[in-house]
């Protein structure tokens, strides 16, 4: 995952301990923005994660909790997502938060609205889509910030993808396979989903999607929506792994 976590500098002797956090750190955590009293989720030294509120800049942070240590996929979850209008794109990137990808990558497809000349065409995607990530990631408390990486075509997806990477693609044409029933095989491979436009993919691009080893996929006989279809899929893969925080509110 290039997303990381908040590293302190020491293992906590108790908490609700004002704990330093690790050199180099300034980065990552420029990048949360975060203000003083934000809850956010840190990292000790042998791995241990804990809920901590932030003191401010230089002054490190006091965790008062420790969360389970199943609190992020295990692999890369990416969601590759076809740009929608803006209003749509907005609430995908803070849906695609709220489940679990490691990072988003939007697409620029034939059907796209990015193509289209529209009002999203001129979407501010260095500072809206960025901010709405950060908030979303603070809002539920992710223990990395899902890197949010710049829009490309299609066709530029292919190099991209790890070894043993499985791509599923999001369609209502073809033979589809259901995704509850490949979900438990994908949680400890990094993965790709590939979700379409409002108008779906096109034949070129769905040859094209095929010729490195896409797997369509569905959630069900419904044709769904751009903005629905990938959060349903993340719903799934989030289940079928725990990445929800089980057992109690943190």
């Amino acid at each position: 995952m290039q997303a990381r976590m908040l590293r302190m500098g020491q293992v906590p002797r108790h908490l609700e301990e004002g704990v330093s956090l690790a050199p180099g750190m300034e980065a990552i955590l420029s990048r949360w923005a975060p203000r003083p009293g934000d809850i956010l989720t840190v990292v000790d030294p042998e791995g241990t994660l804990y809920r901590a509120r932030f003191l401010g800049p230089g002054q490190g942070v006091r965790p008062f909790t420790i969360v389970p240590t199943t609190l992020e996929p295990r692999q890369r979850r990416r969601l590759a997502q076809a740009i929608p209008d803006r209003e749509r794109m907005l609430w995908v990137l803070q849906k695609a938060v709220e489940l679990g990808v490691t990072d988003i990558q939007p697409v620029v497809s034939e059907r796209s609205s990015a193509t289209s000349g529209g009002p999203s065409h001129h979407q501010d995607k260095a500072n809206t889509w960025v901010r709405v990530v950060r908030k979303a990631a603070i809002q539920c408390r992710r223990a990395i910030l899902p890197e949010l990486l710049p829009p490309t075509p299609l066709a530029g997806m292919a190099d991209t993808l790890l070894p043993n990477e499985a791509l599923l693609c999001m369609d209502v044409v073809g033979k589809r396979q259901p995704l509850f029933a490949l979900a438990p095989a994908l949680v400890n491979r990094p993965l790709t989903l590939l979700v379409g436009p409002e108008g779906g993919w096109s034949d070129q691009e769905r040859k094209y999607i095929q010729s490195f080893g896409g797997i369509v996929v569905s959630v069900g006989s419904r044709v769904l929506r751009t903005e629905t279809a990938g959060m349903a899929a993340l719903a799934v893969l989030a289940a079928a792994d725990g990445t929800f925080t089980p057992g109690e509110d943190l």
